[in-house]
């Protein structure tokens, strides 16, 4: 073995050792963060198409993550007679380590 080729497997040892040690830091999942900042029960429609399609309810002062909702997609909260419309928008959040639109439902 020369030295040479001795030199190329420390080197590549070394780049071995630090792959294997350093955590690998995927991006998260995009996601949805419907807070319900009323006293109601809110429901929750996405639209598919021409139609809402019911998505989930969320109980008083709680919130929903919905992980995956496509960018630019169109939902909908009732409650009380009052209906508030959200497209979703998402943005880099740091703390999340990932997208995520956070809608707040007054």
């Amino acid at each position: 073995m020369t030295t040479r080729h001795a030199a190329s497997y420390v080197i590549l040892f070394v780049v071995l050792v630090v792959a294997m040690t350093t955590p690998a830091r995927a991006q998260k999942v995009p996601r949805l963060i419907a807070d319900n900042r009323t006293p109601y029960v809110v429901e929750l429609y996405t639209r598919n198409g021409a139609t809402w399609n019911f998505v989930s309810r969320i109980a008083p002062s709680s919130w929903q993550q919905f992980p995956n909702a496509a960018n630019g997609s169109a939902w909908r909260a009732v409650f009380a007679s009052n209906v508030r419309e959200h497209t979703v928008k998402y943005a880099w959040a740091s703390d999340y380590g990932g997208d995520q639109d956070i809608w707040l439902i007054y």
